[in-house]
């Protein structure tokens, strides 16, 4: 990523992400200077005219929702993009290998690899296909983002309690799902297609997935986990951070999702569910720069 010339990089900056007390725009451009970069700024309202001309990287300082779409417009270029995570979540930074700490991110820049990263896609009954970069799925979270929550639910301790509160009535839904033609058909409380380890507000719900192996990992949560999930929520939303219980997983490189209530979501985007649903992996369709030395993907 060196030559003679500096690296000329183009970052987009979301200034309303996170909770206010992450750098803002100056303070990441002047750090990425520091490393000898020429940065051309841009706001995440300006995302066109930031990708015209994107240089030799993109980085994108904000949360998962940003870091998503410049990845899926980044897909198929070849153009690397790195993370200054200044979001809530930050369930992609964490995969990678990047972890939350906005000013350590940007440290690890010039000595950071260029890894390939898988990213999935969605087709809804004759729909066309909506790719994602965390994960599909169905159930709790989907229908708490699309019926309960609110701004303030960004916060990660108000989403875990919040998420608690409505798993306490919620009605499991049959769904049949197969996975690489396996059937798994059955009642579940969620299930989660995941391409990346997190989704959502940082629930870790894949632990061994893996960001550039070729697989989407299916997540099963059945009615009898409702407790064990709900306490591990509740526990999470007075702490700050959760450690999720195992749940059944399947992994595969084709999806298939029928029948399971009125909502899904696609990263952080709920979407009427429209009761049939094929999701397939699209393997190193984006290059991301992470910590030179990562092993996450064991």
């Amino acid at each position: 990523m060196h030559g003679a010339e500096p690296m000329r990089v183009t970052l987009i900056h979301n200034p309303s992400a996170g909770d206010g007390r992450m750098p803002d725009r100056d303070d990441v451009v002047e750090a990425i200077e520091d490393l000898g970069w020429k940065v051309a700024p841009f706001d995440k309202r300006e995302l066109d005219a930031a990708l015209e001309k994107p240089g030799e990287a993109v980085l994108v300082a904000g949360g998962d929702g940003i870091v998503g779409k410049v990845a899926k417009r980044l897909a198929g270029s070849g153009v690397p993009m790195g993370i200054v995570p200044t979001g809530t979540a930050n369930n992609v930074a964490r995969t990678l290998g990047i972890g939350v700490d906005a000013r350590a991110a940007i440290d690890v820049l010039s000595r950071a690899a260029v890894r390939d990263v898988d990213m999935g896609c969605v087709v809804q009954g004759k729909g066309r296909g909506e790719p994602f970069l965390e994960g599909f799925g169905v159930g709790i979270f989907a229908w708490v983002m699309a019926e309960r929550a609110t701004e303030k639910h960004k916060k990660l301790r108000r989403a875990f309690r919040l998420i608690a509160k409505e798993l306490a009535g919620y009605a499991p839904h049959r769904a049949r799902i197969e996975v690489d033609g396996r059937d798994v058909s059955g009642e579940y409380l969620l299930a989660a297609v995941m391409n990346l380890r997190s989704l959502g507000p940082a629930l870790g719900l894949a632990p061994d997935a893996s960001f550039d192996d070729g697989q989407l990992d299916v997540v099963l949560v059945r009615p009898e986990h409702r407790e064990a999930l709900r306490a591990h929520l509740k526990r999470a939303s007075l702490e700050g951070d959760i450690t999720l219980p195992r749940f059944e997983v399947y992994r595969g490189e084709h999806v298939r999702i029928s029948g399971h209530g009125n909502w899904a979501h696609v990263d952080d985007c709920p979407r009427e569910f429209e009761g049939d649903v094929e999701a397939s992996v699209d393997p190193g369709a984006v290059k991301f720069l992470v910590p030179a030395g990562d092993t996450m993907t064991a």
